[in-house]
């Protein structure tokens, strides 16, 4: 007779929950697990005559929905499944040899207060890992905090900021730094693992596609605290596409040498600069959208080395910004390029910022193009050749705009 003593699903510690091997073609689903059933789901539940008639029961051990450093190590493989949220505790390395992969639809919450003694809880793929977080527009990925309840819109707002830390990848392409290499910011620099730089241009530390990352930027101590997303020394091979930061208390996005492309990023009510760049970058970015950063749409830094030549300074490219500011706040800014930075814009937008739409600074290698682009309704104009128009009377409200060249 049947008795609920079946249950077809492996317990959390059996061998075939991993190991299984890569399928030889794309017709089927790959999955970690062997056999018909994962450890969290049983597919025939709800529908079959077995379950009706009592068959099933729920027997299974589970494995816990909690991930620390403990989670992954050099050389495995962690899957985490969009079947439960996941709760981020403590700083988490995918150590070199190692790949994460996330399902689409995953949601996974950051700890603000870590059971381990690390001051905050982020992500952190160290050089040599990798992630595979390829989430879609029905199904994206997210990041957020362990107080974030996604059911409903009420409990947190654009305002709820640092109550986690945030993505960092770390990657092997070339940084502008003195022995070509460097160590991550946010992250204790004790830490072996959070080098990054090389020579390898085409880099691939993974996908991230269809990734929110929200309420993050935890304050570790005086002006040190995680951005969104983290990009260090990150390479062309690397996927950067379909990505929200939103309500980070430092930056949106910020990246720090390497070659890597972003494309389709949206940056929303961060506490300092919305796209921030440093130590020579050498990619570019195309359809970047931000709004209400608190400081810089863009602030772009080149090379720390010591010895460098403006003319050899890689610039980094930006097209089809719009960079929109809050006039409210005294500091809204446009682009800053400054401390050897060389940089290029293209066909972008820059509006209601308070403070200057534009600023090149004498210690920076200057804008070597700059083509296509509007201001209007700012504080100041800097740095730039521009031509500049008044609507008519009937246009309402009546603002300077501008069109500008370097």
């Amino acid at each position: 007779m049947p008795n609920g003593g079946l249950d077809p699903r492996p317990n959390s510690n059996a061998a075939a929950t991993a190991g299984a091997a890569t399928l030889a073609s794309n017709e089927a689903e790959q999955t970690s697990y062997r056999g018909a059933f994962s450890n969290r789901e049983n597919w025939a539940a709800g529908w079959t005559a077995m379950d009706n008639y009592g068959y099933f029961g729920d027997l299974a051990t589970q494995a816990s929905n909690v991930v620390t450093d403990a989670s992954i190590n050099a050389g495995e493989t962690l899957t985490l499944t969009n079947d439960v949220e996941w709760l981020l505790d403590g700083y988490v390395y995918v150590e070199a040899g190692a790949t994460l992969i996330i399902e689409p639809g995953t949601v996974i919450k950051g700890k603000t207060v870590p059971s381990s003694s690390d001051l905050t809880s982020a992500l952190i793929i160290a050089r040599g890992g990798r992630i595979l977080a390829e989430g879609t527009a029905d199904a994206p990925i997210i990041f957020t905090s362990e107080l974030d309840d996604l059911a409903i819109t009420t409990d947190l707002t654009s305002s709820d900021r640092r109550l986690w830390g945030g993505v960092i990848v770390l990657g092997s392409a070339p940084v502008g730094e003195d022995g070509g290499t460097d160590v991550i910011e946010g992250i204790p620099s004790t830490e072996p693992r959070i080098a990054y730089g090389g020579s390898n241009v085409a880099d691939n530390s993974g996908i991230i596609k269809y990734v929110s990352i929200r309420h993050g930027g935890n304050v570790l101590g005086a002006d040190n605290e995680i951005n969104g997303l983290t990009l260090g020394g990150v390479g062309n091979g690397t996927v950067v596409d379909f990505v929200e930061i939103f309500a980070n208390e430092d930056d949106g996005i910020e990246i720090f040498g390497g070659s890597v492309n972003v494309t389709h990023i949206a940056l929303a009510f961060v506490g300092d600069d919305s796209f921030d760049v440093d130590e020579s970058w050498s990619g570019y970015g195309q359809y970047i959208f931000s709004i209400a950063p608190n400081e810089n749409g863009i602030e772009y830094d080149g090379t720390e080395a010591v010895t460098f030549n403006c003319a050899t300074e890689p610039a980094g490219r930006i097209y089809n910004g719009t960079f929109i500011g809050n006039r409210a706040n005294s500091i809204s800014r446009g682009a800053r390029i400054r401390s050897n930075g060389s940089a290029q814009i293209w066909n972008s937008i820059f509006t209601d910022v308070s403070d200057y739409a534009y600023r090149i600074d004498a210690n920076s290698c200057g804008a070597n193009a700059v083509a296509g682009n509007i201001a209007f309704n700012f504080g100041t104009f800097n740095k730039w050749h521009k031509t500049c128009y008044l609507p008519s009377r009937r246009s309402k409200p009546r603002i300077w705009w501008c069109i500008f060249t370097a």
